[in-house]
């Protein structure tokens, strides 16, 4: 249970640079495609962390929890410690470098950069081709 208590903290972790990028790329962030239009849900977010969950949250949970750090829990939640020490952990791994198109781009890069390459898609001026991380 507490490695999908993570992954489900990390998701939110994520979320703001997720938003923020697609602001950036000049999208409505409740404007979804793949999940469910709902007055004050961020749908366009939740569609587009998808494509980024793998390589920014998943890595870094089965990462702690193969590590065997601890990982603790309060009346059913993370406590502070661990939600600390895997905010962390995401931003190290946003900040961190992945191979995008044949060059080295930090990762919250490439997700500007597919931010960008979305909003062209959804305007139909071009084709779209999701980011796929190594492992």
């Amino acid at each position: 249970m507490t490695a999908s208590v993570l992954r489900m903290c990390g998701d939110k972790s994520c979320l703001w640079k997720i938003e923020k990028c697609l602001l950036l790329a000049g999208l409505d962030p409740y404007a979804g495609f793949l999940h469910v239009d709902r007055a004050g849900k961020e749908s366009l977010v939740y569609d587009f962390v998808e494509e980024f969950r793998q390589a920014a949250v998943d890595r870094v949970v089965v990462a702690m929890v193969n590590k065997g750090l601890p990982l603790e829990m309060e009346e059913g939640r993370l406590a502070l410690s661990t939600r600390r020490e895997l905010s962390g952990r995401i931003r190290e791994r946003l900040a961190g470098s992945e191979k995008y198109r044949g060059k080295k781009y930090r990762l919250e890069s490439i997700i500007q950069l597919q931010a960008r390459r979305i909003a062209t898609f959804l305007r139909g001026e071009a084709s779209y081709k999701p980011y796929v991380s190594g492992w």
